[in-house]
């Protein structure tokens, strides 16, 4: 038997058990208040959910919520739950400490210096660490770990010291970031921004992806 079927057949119970027969043969109600509470009790069972997983999952037009849980190729340690947040972070030792990626210098020479250690292209990956160029603002560059792959442009990134003011040398997690590029190659990006909850309106030139997996570079013509 159903959920809605039990609680419409508790209710008709309960309703003909609150009833009781008058001295003049006319129906009458008994213990009111105690028929009212069952009644709303059996009501609140009607509008439980049929299947609890499905509230939990979303639809497709709901927000999504990315898994902190899903083990990523390449990611070392959750930084949302192992790193410690009381401490200033910039880009590069975050990306050191939470991708299986080990590089030397700003985060705009990643991309030169992983040259013959690890693997580069314009394809994004979980795991991979998506390299910035030098550019107003972002004179050292930027670097920062794909945790998840929405499509073929946008991903999900892990990064730290993006923000301005007080918000610098924070870790941010699940960050969006879509691939506005007219080549579709990821060389044009922009990053969503906490305080105008928005991707904005600059464009962030990139190299590229690093892949953590070692041997021949493919595709390393610098841009």
């Amino acid at each position: 038997m159903t959920l809605p079927s039990m609680a419409s057949s508790l209710a008709s119970s309960l309703s003909a058990g609150s009833l009781k027969q008058s001295g003049r043969g006319s129906m009458r109600y008994g213990n009111r208040p105690q028929a009212l509470i069952l009644s709303l009790f059996a009501l609140m069972i009607f509008l439980l959910p049929l299947d609890a997983s499905a509230s939990s999952k979303g639809t497709k037009s709901g927000p999504f919520i990315p898994s902190f849980t899903k083990p990523i190729p390449g990611l070392v340690a959750d930084p949302g739950i192992k790193l410690p947040r009381n401490r200033y972070w910039s880009c590069v030792p975050f990306v050191k400490a939470s991708s299986s990626i080990a590089l030397s210098g700003d985060g705009w020479q990643w991309w030169n210096n992983a040259e013959g250690r690890y693997d580069r292209g314009q394809t994004p990956r979980p795991g991979s660490v998506l390299v910035f160029k030098k550019q107003k603002g972002l004179s050292r560059g930027h670097v920062a770990v794909v945790r998840q792959v929405i499509d073929k442009r946008t991903v999900l990134i892990d990064h730290a010291n993006w923000g301005q003011g007080s918000a610098k040398g924070r870790i941010e997690i699940a960050v969006r970031v879509r691939d506005v590029s007219k080549k579709n190659d990821w060389s044009a990006t922009r990053v969503w921004y906490g305080p105008i909850n928005s991707l904005g309106s600059t464009s962030y030139p990139t190299y590229g992806f690093i892949y953590p997996t070692s041997g021949h570079t493919t595709r390393t013509a610098s841009r």
